[in-house]
């Protein structure tokens, strides 16, 4: 802001301005000079370049003719009172994203800073920066949030928001980002699979070449992912197949120990009962072939 006002003085001084004012106001500062001559296309061109940094600021750089020997121009940037530590520092991929982002900050009443600190908050969409700072504020993209990230924010954010989720981030506290399911590992899921369909533990334990207390051990961890009190709750909570088409509730007494029914993969198991998922073209012939009768529901 200071070398906005400092580039203004020196173009007035260089138009012959014969009076200049800069006052200090509650809420911005203004600065407004009277240029002689009638040169009001120069004068409009030679301001070019103060007001695209006043636009940024959130301020304004009005000129107009007074007179066939006059020109005013009116120079305000809003100066509001910040309360938080006001630096922050922009680093976006697209110059796009830089300049609007870093318009933002300044219509936040925040100062952009270029210096490497990690207290700064920094607002940015580079992956390589995220570790550059203590307080990274991700701006949506199509890559998905990275981890450790405080706030997530978009071309939507508007000043006070960008103010209140920078307030927020200093706090220790995150802004604007859903709290994400624990997801299971890919040990967890095999064992999971394998549960649903229908092997015990030692068995498991036996396929995968580990101890039956690791598996144990995985299934707490399942159980505390997927809030779950049982096994027999954990294993509702699996979806091993996300959209079965067709699904059929079959007793234990009535499935082949092995292979199951032609066609009809075991998806889940429910205390006694197992579930088989099928398609329409495929149901018939899965069930001549083994002679059974079932009663079926749409999913």
């Amino acid at each position: 802001m200071i070398n906005l006002f400092l580039r203004a003085t020196e173009l007035l001084s260089q138009k012959q301005c014969i009076y200049c004012r800069l006052t200090y106001g509650d809420d911005r500062i203004s600065l407004e000079a009277i240029i002689s001559g009638d040169r009001s296309l120069e004068t409009v061109s030679a301001f070019d370049e103060l007001l695209f940094v006043s636009s940024c600021l959130g301020g304004s750089l009005s000129i107009h003719v007074v007179n066939q020997k006059a020109v005013q121009v009116l120079l305000i940037v809003p100066y509001p009172n910040c309360a938080l530590d006001s630096r922050v520092r922009v680093h976006c991929r697209s110059s796009v994203l830089q300049l609007a982002f870093t318009h933002l900050a300044y219509l936040a009443g925040l100062s952009v800073s270029t210096f490497c600190d990690p207290a700064i908050p920094l607002l940015t969409d580079d992956l390589e920066q995220i570790h550059s700072s203590d307080c990274v504020l991700w701006i949506a993209s199509n890559q998905s949030t990275p981890k450790d990230v405080k706030a997530n924010l978009d071309l939507s954010t508007s000043p006070g928001q960008l103010r209140d989720a920078i307030e927020t981030v200093l706090q220790g506290k995150t802004w604007g980002i859903e709290p994400q399911e624990p997801q299971l590992s890919d040990r967890e899921q095999e064992i999971m699979t394998r549960l649903a369909q229908g092997m015990r533990d030692r068995e498991i334990a036996h396929e995968l070449h580990i101890s039956e207390s690791t598996i144990k051990f995985h299934m707490n961890n399942v159980l505390t992912k997927l809030r779950a009190k049982t096994r027999g709750v954990a294993e509702r909570c699996y979806e091993f197949a996300p959209q079965p088409p067709i699904l059929g509730d079959f007793k234990s007494s009535e499935v082949p120990q092995n292979g199951g029914f032609r066609g009809l993969p075991r998806v889940q198991r429910l205390n006694d009962s197992y579930l088989y998922s099928a398609t329409p073209d495929s149901l018939p012939g899965a069930l001549s072939s083994r002679g059974q009768s079932m009663d079926l529901e749409t999913a």
